[in-house]
C-alpha cells in the first residue's frame, strides 16, 4: 500500500516537473519570438504629448534630466509610503544636482490624440483639485466623494503664489503648494520632504507637479521651482471659434 502511494507520489511530481518545464520553455521562446520580430513592448504616451492635449507646451532645460518620460513607479521598487501614495505619473524630472526629483502629472489624458475641450469649468475644476488634495491628507472616508467642508478645510492646507509669478513661471493665473506627507521615511534613502504644486491656466486647466527633496534641498525649495520657469507654458487660445465645457 504504501508502495503504491509512494509510486502515485512520484508521479504527480513528474508530472509537475514536466509542466514546469514546458511553461518555462513556451515563456523563451515568446521572448525570442518578441526579440526575433523587434516587437516592441506596450508603450505608454509621451509626457509632453499629454501635456500638448492639456493646452500645455514642454520646453526642456539643461538643468533638468528626464527619468521617465512615459508613465512610470516615482520610487521604483522602494516600499517606503510615499511610493504608494505617489503610486504611478505621466513624467519624471530629476534636477543636475541630484537633490531634486519632480513627478509631472497632467490632469487629464484625453483619448484617440483629442484635446481637451476649454473652457474647463471653474467649480469643476476647483472641486476636482482639492478633492485630491483631501484625499492626500486622508480627509473624509476612502473611495468616497469628499464633502464641501472637506475641500474647504484642504484648501486653508495651501499656500497660495502671488499671480504675477504664476504668470511669469507658467504663463498661468494661480498657482499654489502644500506640502506632502513622507510620514518621517526615506525613499531611496535620499527623498524625505515634498511639496505638491497646482497651476491653473487661463481656462481652468489645472496641471500638478510634486516635488520630492532631501533635507538639504526642501530649504532652497523656491530656488528649484524658479528652474522649472518656462518648462511648462499654457497656451494662449483663441476662443472665438470654440463652444462648449466638459
Amino acid at each position: 500500500m504504501h508502495r503504491i502511494l509512494i509510486l502515485t507520489l512520484l508521479a504527480i511530481h513528474s508530472f509537475d516537473l514536466e509542466l514546469y518545464a514546458q511553461d518555462i520553455h513556451e515563456k523563451n521562446s515568446m521572448h525570442r519570438l518578441i526579440k526575433e520580430n523587434h516587437i516592441s513592448k506596450l508603450k505608454y504616451e509621451k509626457f509632453w504629448d499629454i501635456l500638448e492635449k492639456n493646452h500645455i507646451t514642454y520646453h526642456p532645460k539643461e538643468q533638468w534630466s528626464v527619468v521617465s518620460d512615459t508613465l512610470a513607479y516615482v520610487f521604483g521598487n522602494d516600499s517606503c509610503p510615499m511610493r504608494n501614495e505617489m503610486n504611478m505619473r505621466s513624467g519624471i524630472l530629476s534636477h543636475k544636482d541630484g537633490k531634486c526629483k519632480v513627478a509631472i502629472d497632467p490632469a487629464f489624458n484625453p483619448m484617440e490624440g483629442k484635446k481637451l475641450p476649454i473652457p474647463y469649468k471653474s467649480e469643476v475644476a476647483h472641486e476636482y483639485i482639492f478633492s485630491r488634495i483631501a484625499a492626500r491628507f486622508e480627509m473624509g472616508k476612502k473611495f468616497r466623494s469628499r464633502t464641501k467642508q472637506e475641500m474647504k478645510d484642504a484648501e486653508m492646507l495651501v499656500t497660495y503664489y502671488p499671480v504675477d509669478t504664476a504668470k511669469s513661471f507658467f504663463n498661468g493665473v494661480s498657482m499654489f503648494v502644500y506640502p506632502l506627507n513622507f510620514k518621517g521615511e526615506y525613499c531611496q534613502n535620499i527623498y524625505r520632504y515634498g511639496k505638491g504644486v497646482v497651476i491653473l491656466g487661463k481656462y481652468n486647466i489645472p496641471l500638478y507637479l510634486y516635488f520630492f527633496m532631501t533635507e538639504e534641498s526642501i530649504v532652497d525649495f523656491d530656488k528649484y521651482l524658479s528652474e522649472l520657469k518656462g518648462m511648462f507654458i499654457f497656451q494662449e487660445i483663441d476662443l472665438t471659434d470654440k463652444k462648449g465645457n466638459l
